[in-house]
C-alpha cells in the first residue's frame, strides 16, 4: 500500500488527496499535523522557526507560542500523551523524578506524600505492606522491624517481649517469662516458682525444702531449720509441731524426737531429753511423763520396769 509521505516543515496539506503541500504563509507556522497555519498552542513549540511540534513526553508548555517545552518538575508527570500544556501532580503514594513519563507506587516498605520526587523508606518500628502507601503504620506490640523500609513486623520470640513501634525485642527480666512469640509483656513467675535468668520461656518450681512467698522473683529460699517444705512449688515454709524438730537449713520433713525426748514448742531444731524421774515411751512426745512410785529416779529413761508389785524404775 502506497503511503503519502508527511509534508515538510513550514509546509501543509489542508485536504484529502493533495498532490503537493503549500508554504505557510509569512508570520504562520505549520501545525504538528501538517493540515493548518497557524500559531503554535499550548502543548506545542515553535520548531526551526517554521513549524510547531508537539511538546514530548514529560515535557509542557503552557502557553501559546512558545519557544521551548518546559521539564516536569519533580513529583509530576505528563502521563503517556505528547503535547501537552501541563503536568499532573504525582498522588500520595506515588513519585516521579523530573521529566517523568508517568507517575510510580512506592514499593511496599516505603511511602510518599502528594508531588514527591522519590519514595522514603519505613523507619525502623514500623512498615507498609501494600504498595502506593502513602504513610508507615507502627508495628504492634509484641513485634518489631529492625531495619529500615520493612514491609511487615516480626513476632518478638519466646523469652522476648516489646512493645508499640519496637526496632527490637527486650528479653524477659529475672523473674519474669514469656512462654509464646509475640508477646506484648513478660508475666510475673507466682509465688512458689522463680525465672533465674533473663529470657526465661517458663518458670521453675522450688524445690521441696525451699521456698519463694513473693511474685516475680529470680531465686528459691531455703526453709529455715525448724521449718519445712514437703511438696515442691512451696510459698511459704511450715512450721515442725510439737515432739518434731528440723536441725539443718532446706528440710522437707520433720524429725520425731526419739524415746526419751520431748519437744514442746513448734518450728524447733533440737528434741530435749527427759528429765530426771520422767519418761516418754513413743517416738514424737510433746512431753514427759512422771514416773509412778515413791522414789524419783536419778536419770531420764524411755520406759518403766517395775521394783516391786507398785514400784518402777526407768530405762
Amino acid at each position: 500500500m502506497f503511503e503519502c509521505p508527511r509534508c515538510p516543515y513550514g509546509k501543509v496539506s489542508k485536504v484529502t488527496g493533495s498532490l503537493a503541500c503549500e508554504v505557510c504563509a509569512v508570520g504562520k507556522l505549520s501545525s504538528p499535523a501538517r493540515d493548518s497555519c497557524g500559531a503554535c498552542g499550548p502543548g506545542e513549540f515553535v520548531f526551526n522557526a517554521s513549524s510547531c511540534e508537539e511538546c514530548p513526553l514529560g515535557y509542557y508548555a503552557p502557553v501559546p507560542l512558545n519557544d521551548e517545552c518546559f521539564l516536569c518538575s519533580s513529583g509530576s508527570s505528563t502521563g503517556e500523551l505528547s503535547g501537552a500544556h501541563q503536568c499532573a501532580d504525582c498522588q500520595a503514594g506515588q513519585y516521579a523524578p523530573a521529566a517523568s513519563m508517568n507517575c510510580v507506587l512506592c514499593v511496599a516498605g516505603q511511602y510518599s506524600g502528594s508531588r514527591s520526587p522519590s519514595c522514603t523508606n519505613c523507619s525502623v518500628g514500623s512498615y507498609a505492606s501494600e504498595v502506593g502507601s502513602s504513610l508507615c503504620f507502627d508495628c504492634s506490640a509484641g513485634k518489631y522491624a529492625p531495619v529500615l523500609g520493612r514491609a511487615e513486623c516480626i513476632e518478638c520470640e519466646v523469652g522476648y517481649q516489646s512493645s508499640s513501634r519496637a526496632q527490637y525485642c527486650e528479653a524477659c527480666s529475672v523473674g519474669t517469662y514469656a512462654s509464646s512469640t509475640g508477646s506484648e509483656y513478660c508475666v510475673s513467675c507466682a509465688t512458689g516458682r522463680v525465672a533465674t535468668s533473663t529470657g526465661s520461656t517458663i518458670c521453675q518450681n522450688c524445690t521441696v525444702g525451699r521456698y519463694q512467698p513473693a511474685y516475680g522473683q529470680g531465686i528459691c529460699t531455703g526453709c529455715a531449720p525448724g521449718r519445712f517444705a514437703e511438696k515442691s512449688s512451696a510459698s511459704v515454709c511450715a512450721a515442725c509441731l510439737v515432739g518434731k524438730v528440723a536441725p539443718l537449713w532446706n528440710s522437707s520433713l520433720c524429725e520425731d524426737c526419739a524415746a526419751g525426748q520431748y519437744q514442746s514448742a513448734v518450728a524447733q531444731t533440737e528434741c530435749v531429753d527427759c528429765g530426771a524421774g520422767f519418761f516418754s515411751s513413743e517416738p514424737g512426745a510433746s512431753t514427759c511423763t512422771a514416773c509412778p512410785g515413791e522414789h524419783q529416779l536419778l536419770e531420764a529413761k524411755s520406759f518403766l520396769r517395775p521394783i516391786s508389785n507398785s514400784d518402777y524404775t526407768a530405762y
